[in-house]
């Protein structure tokens, strides 16, 4: 079985070519929110590098969010347009489970994507036998709320809101284990272990749409005036 996973739900844009289980190739690039000019050439350079056509993808992997607005929206509509037209079984993903396997052996995970307005996108997770096991559902949630939840337990904590929440961990006293480098972010092999956990369950090409966990700030911003006028 050969998978193209792509996520762009972050300030980086992760794209990989699995076959059978194997990266064949893998692109990550961290040069903050340029997914619309990254992600098309991305997908061209790992088709490239693994002597692989769209024609001989057999599914299409994607994170749906949470995670920035515009990264998510990007990923939903290149992939909806590629898989479409060559009618390629798409699976969605939840960035966070995405981020659970970034822990290598077995243990609970914490991940954590920054929300703005200190606030944390977050699950937690239970890798048992290279598998997570999913705790809690996707969420929002305050940093002293979460910290509640994990204070003094032996937990992993990955996600572009790694630094926020380990130093907040630290102010209060607990010294957590934090991901590192590249372990920090979304990668291909985290993508394709996810819809393998899942049997690559076939999102319909219409339903492949992002999931924020809350309204884009445009939104959020038209309802305060609203209820400031009131």
């Amino acid at each position: 079985m050969t998978t193209l996973c792509i996520d762009t739900s972050s300030i980086t844009c992760a794209c990989s070519v699995v076959k059978d289980g194997d990266i064949s190739a893998d692109i990550l690039i961290n040069n903050g929110l340029n997914h619309s000019q990254t992600l098309l050439p991305s997908i061209k350079k790992v088709l490239e590098n693994s002597n692989t056509t769209m024609a001989e993808i057999d599914n299409i992997s994607v994170t749906i969010g949470p995670g920035s607005f515009t990264g998510v929206k990007i990923a939903a509509a290149t992939i909806k347009g590629l898989a479409f037209e060559r009618n390629i079984p798409c699976t969605a993903i939840s960035t966070l489970e995405a981020l659970a396997y970034n822990r290598e052996n077995d243990g609970l995970v914490c991940a954590v994507m920054d929300a703005r307005r200190g606030m944390l996108y977050n699950a937690i997770f239970r890798i048992e036998n290279g598998k997570a096991v999913r705790l809690t559902e996707d969420r929002q949630i305050s940093c002293e709320e979460l910290f509640g939840e994990i204070n003094g337990k032996e937990i992993f904590i990955t996600g572009d809101g790694t630094d926020l929440f380990k130093k907040f961990c630290e102010e209060k006293g607990f010294n957590a284990t934090a991901a590192e480098g590249d372990f920090r972010f979304v990668r291909g092999i985290g993508i394709y272990k996810a819809a393998k956990n899942c049997g690559f369950k076939e999102t319909p090409h219409d339903k492949l749409v992002p999931e924020y966990l809350r309204l884009p700030q445009a939104e959020r911003e038209r309802l305060e005036k609203e209820k400031g006028g009131k």
